[in-house]
């Protein structure tokens, strides 16, 4: 089931463990179409999870 912007967002707010970001480093992809060492944005990002879980790709805030 497709998840809303609005829910994923309020995930991420309530998750202790993310610090969020404008952008962000992909460490590790995974199975997903993103490369090691991308840089995407937080819109990317959110995008990415309507259909994948939060676990499935790591990734650390990135400050330009």
């Amino acid at each position: 089931m497709k998840k809303s912007i609005k829910q994923i967002q309020k995930s991420l707010n309530n998750n202790s463990n993310i610090i969020q970001s404008n952008h962000y480093l992909i460490t590790h992809p995974g199975l997903t179409s993103f490369k090691n060492q991308q840089i995407i944005s937080h819109n990317q990002l959110l995008n990415f999870l309507q259909n994948n879980p939060l676990n499935s790709i790591s990734f650390l805030p990135h400050i330009n």
